[in-house]
């Protein structure tokens, strides 16, 4: 029973170690198809993929000027500033900027293009905008910080918010992400090679195995 198992342990073994010395023998079909892979996906991601730029601008929430704030004010002023942070997705502060930048598009096609972020513990609302035009993704992430301070001050009744830093276009686009899809196209290379390989030792090691 002894002498079984370890007849067995050795197999294993010693197929591992033909699988591996038939992987390395294939090593240059495997580094040809990755390269290929990272090849195609980098081409298509910079021929046929339209880069998207980002640009944010950062609306602050003061409090009253003067104010000394207690515990219970604070709190307030936090809620607010959530309140304030969804506002700015809202028909009343994204219509006026249609219209202002004469957009060709509509509330839902524009609300799509905006992200807003409350950073913890702060009373900052960061208002970000894709687009593929860098200028135009500045212009309206702007228009929005101008369009929610005034919104704030009118709908919550609280002294006008202030742009603590307006957007600029960026210089470089925020998608796609070369480096990050010549990467995955690089690696489903090297593991599908390595795969059709593993799979073709295993089939003919099966029918060796059949026919003795």
């Amino acid at each position: 029973m002894e002498n079984n198992i370890n007849n067995t342990e050795e197999t294993v073994e010693i197929d591992l170690g033909e699988l591996f010395h038939v992987i390395w023998s294939k090593i240059w079909i495997i580094i040809a198809v990755t390269v290929v892979c990272a090849a195609i996906i980098g081409n298509v991601t910079y021929f046929l993929i339209d880069p998207t730029y980002t640009a944010s601008s950062t609306v602050y929430l003061l409090p009253r000027e003067g104010e000394a704030m207690s515990q219970v004010e604070m709190q307030i002023g936090t809620q607010m500033t959530n309140d304030a942070a969804k506002l700015a997705k809202s028909k009343s502060v994204i219509e006026p900027v249609l219209k202002d930048l004469k957009l060709q598009m509509d509330y839902e096609e524009l609300a799509k293009k905006i992200s807003v972020d409350n950073p913890t513990d702060t009373r900052l609302i960061d208002i970000s905008v894709r687009d593929a035009d860098p200028q135009m993704a500045a212009d309206i992430s702007n228009a929005l910080a101008d369009s929610l301070c005034e919104q704030v001050a009118t709908i919550m009744k609280t002294d006008r918010p202030t742009i603590a830093e307006r957007a600029v276009a960026p210089d470089k686009p925020s998608a796609p992400s070369m480096k990050k899809n010549l990467v995955i196209a690089a690696l489903l290379g090297l593991f599908a090679s390595m795969a059709v390989i593993v799979i073709q030792y295993i089939l003919g090691d099966s029918i060796k195995a059949a026919g003795e």
